[in-house]
């Protein structure tokens, strides 16, 4: 491990909700550029992990990413220190179109003040120009730039899903989490996602964390995987490494939970 680079290490992260231990006591470590993905059965504590980094909920421990504790920034910060997420349930703007929904992954980066967005300077002109050439960019991409004037509440599911994978895209980050990605998605789609997703790793030199009951799609991508079962880690390696281990197993209850084809 230690001839590899760390964008992310994760010691000790503990969570609690009024004395329930969600997490306890668990310890992570993300290579830079890998495909890493947290998995196990519902209730496990994956998400309130992802929730702990993205300072949705309190927690303790550490969480270093490129050398900085997560833990001990502001929630609003996190985006900015270049860590982007999706969410379990979509968490899009329906009153939008997909071009506004995309705009506001952006918005962080944007180099303008309040005196020049009333005034409609050149500084405002050219930045809002810069993030449009972005959403253009993100929408050609995945394939979604027939949508850009549509609100997103009548779009297909697995298009909305591509809406808000772009909006953490838009955002630069170096780190994208990916919180049950292909959940409610059809065969043809979960494989059309996957392959966007594979792509957008490749042209934007991305480190994924993702979370997945679709342990199909997890065995296929992954490049190390973590599991967890009631709040803490059980087992940790590659996919032929965890389709092997008994304690996974017994997590799921049986081999049956995995596709070995």
């Amino acid at each position: 491990m230690d001839n590899f680079e760390m964008i992310l290490s994760i010691k000790a992260l503990s969570v609690k909700f009024k004395g329930l231990i969600a997490v306890n006591n668990f310890s992570m470590d993300v290579e830079k550029g890998s495909f890493h993905s947290l998995i196990g059965p519902n209730g496990a504590g994956k998400t309130t992990v992802v929730n702990a980094l993205t300072r949705v909920v309190p927690s303790t421990g550490t969480a270093l990413f490129e050398g900085i504790d997560l833990l001990k920034m502001p929630a609003h910060r996190i985006i900015n220190a270049g860590v982007a997420r999706t969410f379990q349930n979509l968490e899009l703007f329906k009153n939008l179109n997909v071009t506004g929904n995309l705009f506001i992954g952006a918005h962080h980066t944007i180099n303008y003040n309040f005196f020049d967005e009333i005034f409609g300077t050149k500084s405002y002109k050219s930045e809002q120009s810069r993030i449009f050439r972005n959403v253009t960019e993100i929408s050609e991409m995945l394939d979604i730039k027939r949508y850009l004037n549509m609100s997103v509440s009548s779009l297909p599911y697995g298009t909305q899903k591509l809406v808000e994978i772009g909006r953490a895209v838009i955002s630069k980050p170096k780190l994208l989490i990916l919180d049950e990605p292909f959940a409610g998605l059809n065969d043809q789609e979960s494989e059309k996602l996957k392959e966007e997703i594979l792509r957008i790793k490749g042209l934007y030199a991305l480190t994924i964390l993702m979370i997945e009951h679709d342990m199909k799609i997890v065995m296929s991508v992954s490049d190390k995987i973590t599991v967890m079962n009631f709040g803490e880690k059980i087992a940790e390696g590659s996919p032929s490494e965890i389709i092997q281990d008994r304690k996974v197993a017994e997590a799921y209850l049986g081999d049956r939970s995995y596709s070995r084809s």
